[in-house]
């Protein structure tokens, strides 16, 4: 891309001329037969805030386009700030034109972005080569353009839309993305009609096929770019140019108050610049991309490649989008990426407005939309499965741990029956023995007793038989007699009686 930066600007020494705040963006050379384009204005547009919009005035030379400019530059925004006492457009008193080439203002607005006021060389003053090169330059650089015409649109006026209109056939999906169309009429007070029939009467010179004054196919190209309701018509008081340098007589009066209504209206119908194929609206940086991309076209001669040219800036803008928007987001953890995915995308596609760069991002959202949500079905579905898996140990332990309290119980229990079973066969063999210790007593009584009786029996026998032979002494009579007592009285005293 060419980039020319040794602009000699050399309008301001006309006769007449008085300005300096505002920039020439683009000049015709007509000893060159060239294009030279000043690369201090590219800078000024290219570090605005956005949104931008884009206000041209065209129309004849001498018509007061740099005055209004000037008039719109004071009074756009309302400030307590002292005027300067010097028009940042160069304004002509004379009768020699002051405005050449393409001159631009940058107004940062308050708030809400800013404001390119473009001030173009008058369609009756070059050949219809240059006016065409301009309308084209216009046409695409700006948002809003605003014609001035006296009394009626005339036969340079219509040339100038014409050309603006034969470049749109390059883009005929831009119709949304076009710059809508003002018409500024300049007349003296007492001759100007109700603005209701000025209107009427701007859209029927511009766009009705009825004139026939040999304009009618170009009212009819314009009318399929201008429609009626793209058309707004302005009553710009008059003012004598001899007052045209007068702050105090511009700042008050009908021209002022003119003035004032017209910005209200502009302000309310000028869109922000977008591009010419898919309506992306544009920041500084991509606006100076479409300037010097026109830039090469009219110094090469070939407009034809324009069209390549935006549909790859285009591109570069939903690039520029993509790492704005989507790029972090893909970098966003899970739960940050559901939270934001939507807002994301919706701020993607409402910038770029390139179909296949926003099916393709939309995909690759809905694809890692639909990555997360299986990931999760799946992170789900194992922690389910590790969950079941993990109630199955449980289980397992649960039973095995049942399995040997049942084996401790029955083990228990066992231990218990033993324990009672050798109680038992203790108690039985304690009480078998004390049965057989109670036998053995009461044998031994009954031999005892048995015993007792046959000593008894046989000490009376003894006795008796001592008694009757009369053998015994009286001595061992008497201890016989007490054994026998004894014996009967139940002792038996370990009574062992030698018979």
């Amino acid at each position: 891309m060419v980039a020319f930066c040794n602009l000699v600007i050399t309008s301001c020494l006309l006769v007449g001329c008085n300005g300096g705040a505002a920039l020439q963006l683009l000049r015709f050379d007509p000893e060159t037969k060239g294009y030279q384009l000043n690369e201090t204005a590219l800078h000024a547009i290219e570090v605005l805030p956005e949104p931008i919009y884009v206000l041209a005035a065209v129309g004849d030379a001498r018509i007061g386009k740099s005055t209004f400019l000037n008039m719109l530059h004071l009074n756009w925004e309302p400030t307590d700030t002292p005027i300067d006492t010097v028009l940042p457009f160069e304004a002509n008193s004379g009768r020699e034109a002051c405005t050449r080439g393409v001159w631009i203002l940058v107004r940062r607005l308050p708030g809400y972005g800013s404001v390119v006021f473009v001030d173009v060389e008058g369609a009756d003053l070059g050949n219809d080569a240059v006016t065409k090169q301009l309308s084209a330059f216009t046409a695409i650089m700006s948002s809003y353009i605003l014609l001035f015409v006296k009394e009626m649109v005339n036969n340079a006026g219509l040339q100038f839309l014409y050309h603006t209109v034969e470049l749109g056939k390059m883009f005929p999906d831009s119709a949304s993305s076009f710059p809508s169309l003002g018409v500024a009429i300049r007349d003296p007070l007492n001759l100007s009609p109700s603005f209701g029939s000025r209107q009427s009467s701007v859209v029927y010179d511009i766009t009705v096929p009825t004139h026939d004054d040999g304009n009618d196919k170009m009212r009819e190209k314009i009318a399929s770019v201008f429609p009626p309701n793209k058309i707004a018509a302005f009553e710009v008081e008059y003012q004598n140019r001899g007052q045209l340098q007068d702050l105090q007589t511009l700042q008050s009066g009908p021209y002022y108050e003119s003035v004032v209504k017209i910005i209200s209206d502009l302000k309310l119908n000028v869109e922000t610049k977008k591009t010419p194929l898919h309506g992306m609206e544009m920041c500084g940086g991509s606006l100076v991309k479409i300037i010097k991309e026109l830039f090469d076209a009219l110094k090469s001669g070939n407009i034809a490649v324009l069209e390549t040219a935006f549909d790859q800036l285009e591109k570069q803008m939903c690039d520029e989008h993509y790492k704005k928007f989507i790029q972090p987001l893909i970098n966003m953890n899970e739960d940050e990426f559901l939270n934001n995915s939507q807002q994301n995308l919706n701020d993607y596609v409402s910038q770029c407005k390139v179909e296949s760069y926003v099916k393709r991002v939309k995909q690759q959202v809905e694809t890692k939309q639909d990555g997360i949500a299986r990931m999760r079905e799946e992170r789900k579905e194992r922690i389910k499965a590790e969950e079941a898996k993990e109630e199955a140990e449980e289980e397992k332990i649960k039973a095995q741990k049942a399995k040997e309290k049942a084996d401790k119980d029955k083990m228990e229990a066992e231990r218990l029956k033993s324990d009672a079973e050798k109680t038992l066969l203790l108690e039985t063999e304690k009480r078998k023995e004390i049965e057989h210790q109670a036998d053995l007593d009461r044998v031994k009584s009954e031999l005892q007793q048995m015993h007792a009786a046959e000593v008894q029996t046989e000490l009376q026998k003894r006795i008796d038989q001592a008694l009757e032979d009369q053998q015994l002494t009286r001595r061992e009579l008497q201890d016989l007699q007490r054994q026998l007592a004894n014996i009967n009285t139940g002792g038996n005293g370990g009574l062992c009686i030698i018979l």
